[in-house]
This record gives C-alpha cells, structure tokens and sequence, in this order.
C-alpha cells in the first residue's frame, strides 16, 4: 500500500486529498493448491471538503476507483459521493440531512466492474448502526443509494437523543428490476457521568422486497423482525492529578523583598 495525503485546514473551511494505491496478491490453482501469480493495483483517488460557521455545516466527499481488483478484475467509473448538512436550531436541537451514492456493477457488462469499493471502512460510522453494507459483505454487488435524515435532542446539560432515519436503494438494479432496500431507524439516548458516559441504542430495520432478493433468503425464513440493540459504556479514569504549585509571597526587610517563603504540591489518585 501506498498514499498521498494533503490537508489544508481554514477558519471555517478544510479541504483534502488523498491517492492511495492498494496491493492485492492474485493466485492461480485449486483452492488446496494456490501459486502466488502477480499483484493487482486499485487506485482510489479523491477528496473530503468540509464547512463549519456558526450553526450551518455542510461535508461532501468524492473519490473515484480504477486499476483492477484481486485476480485481475478490471474496475472502471466506480464512484463514491456524499454530502451531508447540518443545522443547530436552537441549544437543544440539531438536525441533520444527507445523501450518500456508491457505485455498483453493471450486469450487461461482463469484462469489468464499476463497482466502488470502500476499503478500510468503519463498523456503524457509515450507512446505518445496523452494518447492512459494506462491512464483510456487499462487495462488487449493485452499489448504494443512502438518503438519511437526523435529528439530536439536548435532554438537559449531560444526556441527548439521537433519532435517525435511512432509506436505503441499490444504484444498480437487482435481477429482478428492483431497487429499493428498505429503511433503517437508529435511536440513541447518551448520557454523561463524573468520569464515564453511558449509551443505549436500538436499530430496527424495515426491509423491502429487493433486501431478501439482495441476501438471498425469502421472508418467510428471515427473521420476522430485523432489529439489533446495544448498550455502551464509556470510561475515562483519571489515574493522576497534580495540583499546582502554590507560591507565597512576602516582603521582610530582614531577608531582602519580595522572596518566596514556602511552596507545596499535593496529587491524589
């Protein structure tokens, strides 16, 4: 793996860059018999831009794929694009609107994939807490069309909640011609203690015709609810604390003016 990553970060406006080229072995052989035979290089190049005054945000994210995946697989005009804006409405309330598009393959074309990849990626940061995509799973399938919306709640001066809503579609369309994935519902409700912090979330998944076809089981044998739920506990001890040092000062025509007469420091576990 090699990277180029550049960063210019303003008052209220940031912007970087990246090239990155990863490195995947290809083989040859039966599977009990592999030879290593060559490297196939995927090239990811893009960029992050981000935008903070006062209570407007707004992030937008572009990167594009070419080279070739493991064993020679041609990828070309894969994409990812995403924008997401905030608003603070008030001390109490934020909200949240974004759209994220990841590139799937195209079925007609059979001698490459337009497939976006996302590499190294983050569990729950990205298209649901739920981890329908992209996290083991989803690679080189019909891609990502996520349209979310949020919006957080100050409970008071240490707890919030957090309620956000995700329409997930495919880019591409499945076999059967359909798109549409389903909806996901995140709720979250933190709270913050001397020392730790606390978190309860549930998810529920409310899924469409095409997320059976996508994972290849029928509704009657999934699960007659989709929902996961989970419980976080954040601490950070202090295992030092210094307190500083206090100097006394006095003025004795004995000693000379202005000299220190006594210092003391304390800490504590």
């Amino acid at each position: 793996m090699q990277y180029l990553y550049l960063k210019h970060k303003g008052e209220a406006f940031s912007i970087s860059g990246l090239i990155l080229n990863n490195g995947f072995q290809n083989f040859t052989g039966e599977a009990d018999a592999l030879v290593a035979d060559g490297v196939s290089n995927l090239i990811t190049l893009g960029t992050h831009l981000d935008y903070k005054k006062g209570s407007f945000g707004a992030a937008f994210n572009g990167y594009l794929q070419t080279g070739e995946r493991q064993n020679s697989v041609d990828v070309s005009g894969a994409y990812l694009l995403g924008l997401d804006l905030s608003y603070k409405v008030s001390k109490g309330v934020s909200l949240g609107l974004g759209a994220e598009i990841i590139s799937g393959n195209d079925a007609s074309t059979t001698d490459k994939t337009e497939a976006f990849f996302p590499l190294y990626g983050t569990n729950h940061k990205f298209n649901g807490f739920m981890d329908y995509f992209y996290v083991g799973n989803h690679a080189n399938s019909i891609g990502l069309t996520d349209i979310h919306a949020s919006a957080k709640f100050a409970l008071g001066e240490t707890s919030s909640l957090l309620v956000k809503v995700l329409n997930f579609s495919g880019e591409q369309e499945l076999g059967s011609g359909e798109k549409s994935l389903g909806t996901e519902v995140d709720l979250v409700f933190a709270k913050n203690f001397k020392g730790y912090g606390l978190a309860i979330g549930y998810s529920q998944m409310f899924a469409s015709d095409g997320m059976y076809e996508l994972k290849g089981i029928t509704e009657d044998a999934a699960g007659s609810v989709q929902n996961w739920a989970w419980v976080q506990l954040t601490m950070k001890p202090k295992f030092l604390n210094t307190a500083k040092k206090i100097v006394h000062i006095y003025k004795d025509a004995s000693i000379g003016p202005l000299q220190p007469f006594c210092c003391s420091g304390s800490f504590f576990l």
